[in-house]
């Protein structure tokens, strides 16, 4: 809200992940979430990234490895999926 009334540009980058992963991640970084918790969330991202006025970057787990600060700021420059290794 601050950046928007001081005329700003806001871009949400969601990192698009499974819950299982989301956990982990948090658990890995000493966090624990409810279900309740992480219900909230859920519901909360889901009305952010469907969002048609809102500047929103939703990139996966391996996406999100390679990203860096010009891919956040321009789109165009965002690398391509490596493809699966399967």
């Amino acid at each position: 809200r601050s950046a928007a009334a001081a005329g700003r540009r806001v871009r949400l980058v969601h990192l698009d992940v499974g819950p299982e992963l989301a956990a982990a991640g948090q658990s890995a970084r000493g966090r624990a979430l409810s279900g309740r918790a992480m219900r909230r969330h859920l519901e909360r991202s889901s009305r952010a990234t469907a969002a048609p006025e809102r500047d929103v970057l939703v990139v996966d787990r391996r996406r999100s490895d390679r990203l860096d600060l010009a891919g956040i700021l321009r789109v165009d420059a965002l690398p391509d999926p490596a493809p699966d290794q399967g």
